[in-house]
């Protein structure tokens, strides 16, 4: 929405896949089940935020 401090859509998309990650202690076959997507774009998502 463009105020100040507000989040950027992917900003709360890797705030989220962290979140997740966390949760299920590192498991990526299990973070893309639970975030509704392919491990292969789990993967491109993390190299993309930095979190490989």
């Amino acid at each position: 929405n463009g105020k100040p401090g507000s989040l950027k859509l992917d900003e709360i998309e890797k705030h989220h896949i962290i979140s997740i990650l966390e949760k299920t202690n590192g498991n990526k076959t299990k973070t893309a089940e639970i975030l509704g997507i392919g491990l292969t774009t789990l993967y491109r998502k993390l190299q993309v935020y930095g979190l490989e």
